[in-house]
């Protein structure tokens, strides 16, 4: 991992459907991820190679929502 791809300062121009988290991890490999995430992921349409954690200081309303298609959103 590169520490010159952590966003730092530039967390504020995260969006998870419009929310801002207050903090963020480094970009992480797709193979970090847990068996089910890897399979979600590959039962939908997202081309990825990494992953980024996101913090919030409080809870927020988001939930994954399976569409038709097989692609999920955050809502």
């Amino acid at each position: 991992m590169y520490f010159d791809e952590h966003y730092e300062e530039l967390t504020s121009e995260i969006r998870l459907d419009g929310i801002t988290p207050d903090a963020n991890s480094m970009p992480m490999n797709k193979m970090f991820l847990g068996k089910k995430f890897q399979k979600i992921i590959k039962n939908s349409t997202y081309q990825i190679d990494s992953y980024m954690n996101v913090i919030f200081e409080k809870s927020k309303p988001l939930k994954m929502v399976k569409y038709w298609n097989g692609n999920y959103k955050v809502k």
